[in-house]
């Protein structure tokens, strides 16, 4: 190490005054480097090859400071004394040596640790191992991380580049996923940049409970900003607040509403659902306190079975949602559904919750709905229909065929086409309907076994009771539901007849073609195959899919379903 670095003393001439500047030189390949010790920093960066000290001075220096070989001389001295003199820029100085600008920051660092550890040595301190680490932004990451940044940066950059706001934001997650809450800064560095750029449409944000989110998916609990995910999850409506809070800091009442209070023994025989029937509801009222399920129909995996419809929709403006719910509810009858509050959708948002009914009522009730031409719900991007089945229309193996059929990514294309949404083509979807990992739908068995409880799937199956889910394969200690259902998740909301009723449909539909196909057919083509036969019962799919009885059609006519949505009569 003392034959291969040089340490010199640049210092006035007749003076015994501290050195302020010194050169550093690397004998192997003749790179200088001034060091000032007044102001603690390189004055050449990564060095000149030269073994000319007073040219390398001339080439750091400015003019104005007047030093050269006339007032100034050099003088030899100690590696010691050079990192008495450094102290903590030691180890820094001597990495430039075996570094350029253009190096890596992992191999910065490591030739970093290297004189580290020489100068504990040096100075008789109990030396600390080498950690390996990299710096970024004066933080300390191993080198793992370090590369999976790398990989990620890289692919962050191809997006920007394609101005693709969606894979920019999946990139931006990604991250996150990889570092955690111990690098968010990263994170957020990247995002106020992107965020300054105008093609981006929304922003880019790291809400308060750690997760990355559209800004305009955001929702305000107690003051914080959350995620959809963790609002539907930990959030609840608070009926004497008239506000969503964290469910752990509220009381649940027996009639299944949230109170800031905790429930007085009197108050047992209250029940929340005494409000008025064409009042918007809140989020958490059970719709079969106020209306029943068609019992005429016994769900069972043989049979017909039950559905509940859940349609989220707009009703133009704040000021008009009472006026919606009256509307849709004098439409539709007090007897069949009701309007809840939901606070992941906009402020004049609401919910169309139906009771348990069968396809042909649900076609019956949909159909004759006159849709006021200011509701919107396709164009808003936050809205979603959601259908509820009953448990009992399944066996395990028929909902393991139904998993496969509905998640597999070679129906990706079908799917979306009646859906209007699919988690592997559109980031709305993915974070309210994910897929289902493909490696499970190998067969019915392994579909069910992986299946997971959690709700933000393409079929939800958190709503299974534990009986239900014993009954289905599923392990009790999972499932814990009120409702026994299994939910289909996958609608983009639509206020267009033509794919409302043709969604309803489908779901049925979908039911059905699964009880009689292998789970080896389980294809779109295979579906559209069954449906040609059964056109009869599914009028508005089968016209969807083009499989309907062509008949002659008036080509002026049209029905403005919204004022965002125009359909054919």
């Amino acid at each position: 190490m003392q034959q291969a670095y040089k340490f010199t003393r640049i210092v006035p001439r007749d003076s015994n005054e501290r050195p302020r500047f010194v050169a550093v030189q690397y004998l192997t390949n003749s790179r200088t480097i001034i060091y000032d010790a007044v102001n603690t920093r390189c004055r050449t960066s990564y060095g000149v090859f030269t073994s000319d000290i007073w040219e390398c001075v001339h080439v750091s220096l400015p003019a104005s400071a007047g030093i050269g070989p006339s007032n100034y001389e050099l003088a030899d001295m100690s590696e010691q004394e050079f990192f008495r003199l450094a102290h903590g820029q030691y180890s820094s100085v001597m990495a430039k040596m075996h570094c350029t600008p253009d190096s890596p920051i992992m191999q910065d660092r490591r030739w970093e640790h290297v004189f580290e550890y020489r100068y504990d040595k040096l100075m008789g301190l109990p030396p600390a191992l080498p950690d390996n680490n990299c710096r970024i932004s004066s933080r300390s990451v191993s080198p793992g991380v370090y590369m999976r940044l790398r990989k990620h940066r890289k692919a962050l950059a191809a997006a920007i580049a394609a101005r693709e706001p969606g894979d920019v934001f999946d990139c931006l997650q990604a991250m996150l996923d990889v570092f955690g809450g111990a690098h968010t800064y990263v994170i957020e560095r990247a995002m106020d940049a992107i965020n300054d750029m105008d093609w981006v449409g929304d922003t880019i944000c790291l809400t308060e409970c750690g997760h990355l989110s559209w800004d305009n998916d955001t929702v305000t609990v107690e003051g914080e900003q959350w995620c959809q995910s963790c609002f539907e999850d930990e959030a609840v409506y608070v009926e004497n607040r008239d506000e969503y809070m964290r469910r752990d800091n509220v009381y649940e009442h027996s009639n299944g509403c949230y109170y800031t209070y905790e429930e007085d023994e009197d108050d047992e025989d209250d029940d929340e659902d005494d409000d008025e029937p064409t009042q918007l509801m809140g989020y958490s009222t059970n719709v079969l306190r106020h209306i029943t399920k068609d019992d005429s129909i016994k769900s069972s995996p043989f049979g017909n079975f039950l559905m509940g419809v859940e349609l989220e929709m707009c009703s133009g403006s704040r000021s008009t949602v009472d006026n919606a719910v009256r509307d849709v509810l004098a439409q539709f009858g007090d007897d069949y559904c009701i309007c809840k509050s939901d606070g992941s959708l906009p402020d004049d948002g609401l919910e169309i919750v139906t009771a348990p009914r069968g396809l042909a009522e649900h076609i019956n009730r949909f159909k004759q709905w006159n849709i006021n031409t200011s509701y919107r719900a396709w164009n808003n991007n936050r809205c979603g229909m959601h259908v509820h089945i009953d448990a009992n229309a399944f066996s395990q193996l028929t909902l393991g065929k139904f998993l496969i059929f509905i998640n597999t990514e070679d129906n990706k294309d079908f799917i979306r086409k009646i859906a209007g949404r699919h988690p592997a083509i559109d980031m709305q979807a993915q974070r309210y309907c994910a897929m289902d990992g493909q490696e499970q739908l190998a067969n019915p068995k392994t579909a069910v076994k992986g299946k997971s409880n959690e709700r933000y799937y393409m079929v939800n199956l958190a709503n299974l009771t534990s009986a239900g889910a014993v009954r289905l394969g599923l392990p009790d200690w999972k499932f814990s539901g009120k409702y026994n259902t299994v939910e289909l998740r996958i609608f983009r909301a639509s206020l267009k007849k033509e794919r409302l009723l043709a969604q309803l449909e489908f779901t049925h539909a979908a039911v059905m073609f699964v009880r009689a196909a292998s789970y080896r057919e389980l294809t779109g083509g295979a579906f559209v195959t069954w449906l040609k036969k059964y056109n009869v019962l599914y009028p508005h799919l089968a016209a969807w899919y083009g499989v309907a009885p062509i008949k002659k059609a008036n080509p002026n006519a049209t029905v403005v379903v919204s004022s965002d949505e125009t359909v054919p009569a």
